[in-house]
Order: C-alpha cells, then sequence, then structure tokens
C-alpha cells in the first residue's frame, strides 16, 4: 500500500522544510532558539541541527496558535509520549499497516511500518499503547523545548520492528513527509462524532478565554 498522509492541522503552512536549517540555540544551556537570518548563528549560538547531530531540520515545521488541536496524519499505535517539557512535549505513533516510501535524500525505498512524530505540544489527548484513526485528536500546539514560537514540528520515519530503517541517513532515519502529504486535512477525514466533540472543545475554549478578558 502506497504511503498516504493527512495534514495534522486544519490549515497547512510551512515554517521550515525538510534537511532546512533555520534554527540556532544558544550554547550557554539555557536551550533558547532563534531564527537563523543569515548564513551564520550569531556570536554564541549554533545550529540547533548540527548541534544534536543532524545534516538539518528532520521535519516539517507548521505553525499553529497556542492549543490548536492537533490531528492524527495516519493511523497506529501510541510507542512514545515524550513529557518532559524541556525537551517539547511529544507523540510517537507506528503504523501497523505497512506502507511503500522512497526517499530521495537518501536514495532509498522500502515497504516497511511508519512512525510519526507530532512534537512541541502544549498537552497530549493519548496514552501509551492506545489505537488511533486518522482524525483523531491526538494534542495540541504550542512551543514546549527547542522552539521559536508555538508550532508543529511533524516527523516520519520508515520503521523495522523497533528500529529506524534509515538511522545514519543524516536525519536520525526520517523522511520528508511533504512528498506523501495528501491535499486533505486529518480533520477532513474523521467521523461526525469526533467533529462535535472537537467543536464543543472549542466552544468551551472560546468561552474560558472570553471569562479571562473581562477579569
Amino acid at each position: 500500500m502506497k504511503l498516504q498522509l493527512f495534514r495534522p492541522l486544519k490549515q497547512l503552512q510551512i515554517s521550515q522544510n525538510f534537511t532546512e536549517n533555520n534554527a540556532c540555540v544558544k550554547l550557554d544551556g539555557t536551550g533558547k532558539v532563534i531564527p537563523r537570518k543569515e548564513a551564520n548563528c550569531p556570536i554564541g549560538y549554533e545550529s540547533v541541527y548540527e548541534h544534536v547531530g543532524l545534516k538539518g531540520h528532520n521535519g516539517l515545521d507548521l505553525p499553529a496558535i497556542d492549543w490548536e488541536p492537533v490531528f492524527a496524519s495516519l493511523e497506529g499505535i501510541v510507542t512514545e509520549l515524550q513529557t518532559e517539557r524541556e525537551r517539547g512535549l511529544g507523540i510517537g505513533i507506528v503504523s501497523e499497516q505497512k506502507y511503500e516510501w522512497s526517499d530521495a535524500f537518501s536514495n532509498a525505498n522500502g515497504d516497511n511500518q511508519i512512525k510519526l512524530r507530532y512534537w512541541h505540544l502544549a498537552g497530549m489527548n493519548v496514552k501509551m499503547g492506545q489505537k488511533v484513526k486518522i482524525g483523531d485528536v491526538i494534542g495540541w500546539a504550542d512551543n514546549t523545548g527547542w522552539s521559536t514560537g508555538t508550532h508543529l514540528h511533524w516527523e516520519c520515519k520508515p520503521i523495522e520492528g523497533k528500529i529506524n530503517v534509515l538511522q545514519n541517513n543524516g536525519m536520525f532515519g526520517a523522511i520528508d513527509p511533504l512528498v506523501y502529504l495528501q491535499d486533505i486535512s486529518a480533520f477532513e477525514k474523521t467521523d461526525f462524532l469526533a467533529k462535535i466533540q472537537l467543536q464543543i472543545w472549542q466552544l468551551s475554549d472560546w468561552i474560558t478565554n472570553l471569562l479571562n478578558k473581562g477579569r
């Protein structure tokens, strides 16, 4: 089966593509990250990706608003939950189905399970071992961890068991998810009851913000 991914946010905007190198981290241990505006990072900063041993950005950065719902782009099982806010709250979901993929960056292809990672979250709506469907609300966007602002880091890796097939490709095994992205959001693929539940959450959030402004 050919890999098809659906947008994890309602709208698609990309602030940083796969392999780009647009973020710098301060070298004083604070974890402060700033956008890279020139060819080199400012004095006292280093490329975030070079700092952790990457050749470049190993996913897509998708701008979001605080607490914007994040939807599962592919069905699968939750196998990873990162709960340390300093590292960024994040979720890893592995497909049960195998999918055909190819990757121009590493000149490789295969038929494997796919792991998707969703990072820099404000909160998570899943638990370990949970099965999720396309369009399920799995969490909410934020800027936890090394981040220059509220966005979703969205990452795609072919795996075999628990092993990243392309671990030594310079991207920690990631491939470009944009290649497989369909022109429809995961929200649009979800069922009617899930959409009603999401609308209730959004109404509750709107009322809370309204009450806070009135204080």
